[in-house]
């Protein structure tokens, strides 16, 4: 007969995770968006954008796949960063090269 499956549960949030003051720092990014007419045009505050959601979420989404699936799912989370990485050498190289020079044809001009 099957054994039952162990699963592991992520704890769950503290009362006060609120005033954590890693929650304070990822959501001081969003006040650089508007919340009416403007929503979804990001102003430009000269900071880098902290990626520290993104690892987080990426790693809730890994506690919750089952023993069985962990290898396919870390091959695909290193696909997809392999992508976003050749994604960022070609746009890098794509800066760096010059302009190409207008292609101009010089036409005689008959003035007979």
């Amino acid at each position: 007969m099957n054994e039952p499956r162990q699963t592991t549960r992520a704890e769950p949030p503290r009362p006060d995770w609120r005033e954590d003051p890693a929650f304070s720092e990822w959501t001081s990014g969003f006040a650089d968006y508007g919340l009416h007419g403007d929503a979804g045009v990001r102003r430009d505050s000269g900071r880098i954008p902290d990626f520290s959601a993104v690892f987080a979420l990426l790693d809730a989404f890994g506690r919750l796949v089952p023993p069985e699936l962990q290898h396919q799912f870390n091959q695909l989370v290193r696909e997809v960063l392999k992508t976003l990485r050749a994604v960022i050498d070609w746009y890098l190289e794509r800066l760096e090269e010059p302009d190409p020079e207008p292609r101009v044809e010089d036409i005689p001009i008959d003035f007979d």
